[in-house]
């Protein structure tokens, strides 16, 4: 007991005595609590090039109902209209990013983080650069919330910088090409757009946004920009017309096709479009110097096709000349009509023995470094323009030629040979386009005749891994159909019944140069998906 109350005395003591002299206590000093919000990384792109078709999906309605509200700053009305288009197409971007402003308006801040954070991962080249710079998000980027996206921003655009930069490069399509129904000028697209393939996370970056109408994509040869080409009206003939002849014998005229640049880091415009009324086609390449160059083409029959003038392009307000430059070599081209596009590359590295009956096809293959001819086997004919050497120049990849319309059935097949010895490895035999593309020395990338693209290990020699899209995807040029087209009786497709509209003209119009002209040469478009001028895809 005295023990106790011995040391109640000491406590007592200290107590009092802490609080004697000039010592004061000294205050615990705490870190400042960060209130920023932890945010999760997500995969960049999305998982399906058709999840972009959202634009005519179940939510569109609603979607137009959100959009008359913006305009009013209507942002209670707003919410209610983007939520009803997200019940009926989660995935409409646009409507998870015009909801994510309406609700940091409203002052839901998590929830605006949410869906910003969706709609910026979905379409990164679109909506990311600019972001930050959105005076509707000023208040809300200067929260935690906003803080914290800043941050993930940042994150989100170094990831898609190098999934771009390392991802393989190819066309998709929202939806499938449908062949134009009515009579006339009239809507037509190829619902066509550029894209990033990411291996890793399995989905599609977009890279171009031009309302879905390319239809083929060439890198200039320095690499410093690429040509998009593409077309949003066509002129097609009466169906009924001559009790249905004149449909079987009038071709299809592009009555607006058009060209444009873009910048291959950030995929903006260079420049203003070009425009071109009333063509059956264009050829595309470049010049000696990098000038971007056109041919028009005008038919001279159902399939076959006359050059009416070459016209350079100013990159920067969109106007054409009449220009008398030559392709340089290390061009490759592109040919576009609404039956067929197709891409062709220069022979580098290569020397081709032209067949006397049609110079587009090659009969054998020598390779500079090594002095191998590789004769072609089947048909003992390779479309010149689809042959491609690997970047160590150790391996060929290319093509055989098969005539569509011919009675015995035959198709073409897609060999790799080997350029010290000569040794073939055939892959596949299919109705196929067969365009190619070599990722690295040690693997292949080639379009199958179901519009999927197949891998290949050229070390192990069998298929590494296939993408898909039900729609059909392409490497360098979209046709309307996978298989070629004999040009004795078109494929038929599906018609466009018109319910998705005329959509936008998308970019301004520069000129109207294209119509024709004098011009000289002349080509045929074969139809066999062989080509028929050298070129190059990408």
């Amino acid at each position: 007991m005295h023990v106790f109350r011995a040391t109640l005395a000491v406590v007592a003591a200290l107590v009092l005595g802490a609080g004697c002299g000039d010592d004061k206590p000294k205050e615990k000093k705490t870190d400042p609590v960060d209130e920023t919000p932890a945010l999760a990384m997500p995969a960049i792109g999305v998982p399906a090039v058709k999840q972009m078709n959202f634009i005519y999906g179940d939510g569109e309605k609603a979607y137009d109902k959100a959009q008359a509200a913006y305009k009013k700053k209507d942002w209670a009305a707003v919410k209610a209209a983007c939520e009803e288009a997200l019940s009926k197409d989660p995935g409409h971007l646009e409507a998870h990013r015009l909801l994510g402003t309406a609700l940091a308006q409203l002052g839901d801040l998590d929830g605006a983080t949410g869906h910003l954070v969706t709609a910026v991962a979905g379409d990164f080249v679109r909506w990311g650069p600019k972001l930050l710079e959105d005076k509707d998000l000023a208040a809300y980027l200067a929260s935690p919330q906003g803080k914290a996206l800043f941050g993930l921003h940042a994150k989100m655009k170094a990831a898609a910088e190098a999934k771009i930069a390392g991802g393989l490069w190819l066309l998709g399509r929202r939806g499938a090409f449908k062949w134009p129904s009515k009579k006339g000028n009239q809507w037509a697209a190829t619902r066509g757009e550029l894209y990033a393939y990411d291996a890793e996370d399995k989905t599609f970056i977009r890279l171009t946004h031009t309302d879905h109408e390319v239809a083929a994509w060439l890198p200039s040869p320095g690499g410093d920009e690429i040509a998009l080409v593409g077309y949003d009206r066509v002129d097609m003939p009466d169906p009924r017309a001559q009790g249905g002849k004149l449909a079987k014998t009038t071709p299809p005229i592009l009555a607006r096709a058009w060209v444009e640049t873009i910048d291959p880091r950030t995929f903006e415009p260079r420049g203003k479009r070009a425009t071109f009324t009333k063509v059956r086609g264009l050829s595309v390449y470049y010049g000696v110097g990098g000038q971007l160059l056109v041919d028009t083409l005008k038919p001279s029959g159902r399939w076959t096709v006359t050059e009416s003038g070459t016209w350079s392009i100013d990159p920067s307000t969109g106007k054409t000349a009449k220009s008398q430059a030559k392709a340089d070599p290390a061009s490759g081209t592109v040919r576009v009509t609404l039956d067929e596009a197709a891409a062709w590359a220069p022979p580098r590295g290569l020397k081709m023995s032209r067949s006397p009956a049609d110079p587009i096809l090659a009969t054998e293959i020598t390779i500079d470094a090594t002095g191998r001819t590789i004769s072609v086997p089947e048909s003992g004919l390779a479309p010149a323009g689809n042959v491609r050497l690997n970047p160590g120049g150790t391996r060929l990849a290319f093509s055989t030629f098969a005539d569509p319309c011919s009675k015995d059935g035959a198709k073409p097949s897609i060999y790799m040979a080997d350029t010290k010895t000569g040794q073939l490895k055939h892959l596949l035999t299919a109705a196929s386009r067969f365009g190619l593309r070599w990722l690295d020395d040690d693997h292949l990338v080639y379009e199958d005749d179901a519009g999927a693209l197949r891998i290949v290990d050229a070390t192990a020699g069998r298929e590494s891994g296939k993408i898909t899209e039900k729609a059909g995807l392409a490497l360098a040029a979209l046709s309307s159909t996978a298989k070629p087209i004999c040009t004795k009786e078109p494929e038929v497709v599906e018609a466009d019944d018109g319910s998705e509209g005329e959509g936008d003209d998308g970019g301004g119009d520069a000129s109207d140069g294209g119509d024709g002209g004098d011009g000289a040469g002349s080509g045929t478009g074969s139809g066999s998906g062989s080509g028929d001028a050298p070129a190059a895809t990408p």
